[in-house]
């Protein structure tokens, strides 16, 4: 994956969801443990402020290049319908704000709400910000039942929109996890597709807030170097809280630092660093409020 593919599936990368109707007393704690659900409301609109950062330092024969990016954007779900089964979503980015560098050239700069052009490399970021990515339909667990896309969605992003949630109540300190594979590509440009694992522990519930450890780990031995270059920027390692009342992620962060030795020769190595946040927005920004505003009035 090249670096404009990994900055583009990092910030496409969408998780959390929104509430469907809830009540104060609805995170109380059963006799079984706590029942985690999404919920939403139909027509409901929920955001969320997302920042990402990432640096690549590439090292092939005593020579080194760094490339970073820093970013910061506004997510959107909008819930076309909702029951106590399934619901259904579009999901879009509503603005981004990017800051790219690669060692030796010269730093680039695009944001979407000021920019009418973007800059050479992120014509597929500016293509995918404020327009619907894809029409999701969910259960409330987050398993995905149907899903259409309205963007090209790169090679090896994963098609997983927000973290899931057990089939049974949960006592804090439990478990569960979900195997799926990541598709990637080999050197020759064949496909390797190697499974993982995201582990899930409640580690603890306050104010009705639950706070979720995630991890992702391998299920499958790794030996070329080519995909595991690929994948350490596939994993994730980190915290989510999630608001059991209101059925939502309200708050998540995710860090890497990893190395890969050999995947560009024998005198070659990776160090692939991330930071990931994301935020609910609580009331949407002014300028989202006044476009909403001038639109209910048409």
């Amino acid at each position: 994956m090249n670096r404009i593919g990994w900055v583009s599936a990092g910030l496409l990368v969408l998780l959390g969801l929104g509430a469907l109707a809830w009540d104060s007393s609805a995170w109380a704690e059963e006799q079984d443990g706590y029942l985690l659900r999404y919920r939403f409301r139909p027509g409901e609109v929920v955001r969320w402020e997302v920042e990402h950062r990432a640096t690549v330092r590439t090292t092939v024969g005593g020579t080194t290049q760094t490339a970073e990016t820093r970013s910061r954007s506004l997510k959107q779900w909008t819930i076309l319908k909702a029951d106590q089964q399934r619901i259904t979503l579009v999901n879009q980015v509503q603005w981004v704000q990017m800051t790219q560098w690669v060692t030796g050239r010269e730093r680039i700069t695009y944001d979407s709400r000021r920019d009418r052009e973007p800059p050479p490399g992120m014509e597929h970021v500016a293509g995918s910000t404020g327009v619907p990515l894809a029409e999701i339909t969910i259960d409330t667990t987050g398993h995905i039942l149907r899903r259409v896309n309205k963007k090209m969605a790169p090679l090896g992003e994963s098609p997983r929109i927000t973290i899931p949630l057990p089939e049974k109540p949960v006592q804090v300190g439990q478990s569960w996890h979900l195997d799926e594979p990541i598709i990637l590509k080999r050197k020759d440009q064949t496909v390797a597709r190697i499974r993982t694992r995201q582990k899930l522990l409640l580690r603890s519930v306050e104010d009705g807030v639950a706070t979720i450890d995630v991890e992702t780990v391998l299920l499958d031995p790794v030996r070329d170097p080519v995909v595991e270059a690929q994948i350490v920027q596939r994993f994730t390692k980190g915290w989510v809280k999630f608001d059991i009342a209101r059925g939502r992620v309200v708050e998540q962060q995710f860090d890497l630092d990893r190395r890969v030795i050999g995947h560009i020769g024998p005198n070659s190595g990776m160090h692939f660093r991330m930071h990931f946040a994301e935020k609910l927005v609580e009331h949407p920004p002014a300028e989202v409020a006044g476009k909403e505003e001038k639109a209910s009035r048409r």
